[in-house]
């Protein structure tokens, strides 16, 4: 019986452990209004869609103290492929780095190939007559640098992000069209 109550209360503090150290982490995207249609400027080029396929600016604050990289994936839940569609994967970011803007990329940071097998930002562009739901990550991850060589599927990224994070902000983002 003792041996139960400490394992449940060595469970309740790691999970609060866990939990402190991660309420604070948090994404802004602060040249989109997500209460508005999207602009624009941050539609996809392909697919279908007329946009200016500009990456918004990214900012992120309060990630965990341990910190030693960060990670951004870009995702379309909805898209219909029966597994959802990566727009945009960037590994290896500087734990020193905490916005990332439009055109640039800090030094060391990867993009990775996208489900359209290509290596850079790919803005929403759901089919007409749909809305979808996009969500933007960013992960805490505790290596400086992820094992992964350019090439490798979104599933084998999400899986060395998922054993990796200490901390994520998301945000979401509904595109109509």
């Amino acid at each position: 019986m003792k041996k139960i109550c400490l394992v449940i209360a060595l469970a309740a503090y790691t999970i609060d452990a866990f939990a402190q150290n991660n309420s604070s982490f948090s994404i802004q995207i602060p040249n989109i209004d997500i209460t508005r249609p999207l602009s624009q400027q941050y539609l996809s080029n392909a697919f279908g869609c007329t946009g200016k396929n500009i990456r918004p600016q990214l900012k992120w604050s309060n990630p965990p103290k341990n910190t030693k990289s960060f990670a951004i994936t870009f995702y379309d839940k909805d898209a219909p492929t029966g597994s959802g569609f990566w727009q945009w994967i960037v590994i290896d970011i500087p734990k020193t780095t905490t916005v990332i803007e439009p055109f640039s990329l800090p030094k060391g940071a990867k993009q990775q190939k996208n489900d359209a097998g290509s290596i850079n930002w790919l803005g929403p562009c759901p089919p007409i007559g749909s809305t979808h739901q996009y969500e933007i990550k960013v992960y805490a991850l505790n290596v400086e640098n992820l094992p992964i060589t350019f090439g490798n599927s979104a599933a084998l990224i999400g899986y060395f992000l998922h054993l990796h994070s200490i901390g994520v902000a998301s945000q979401r983002l509904t595109v109509s069209r």
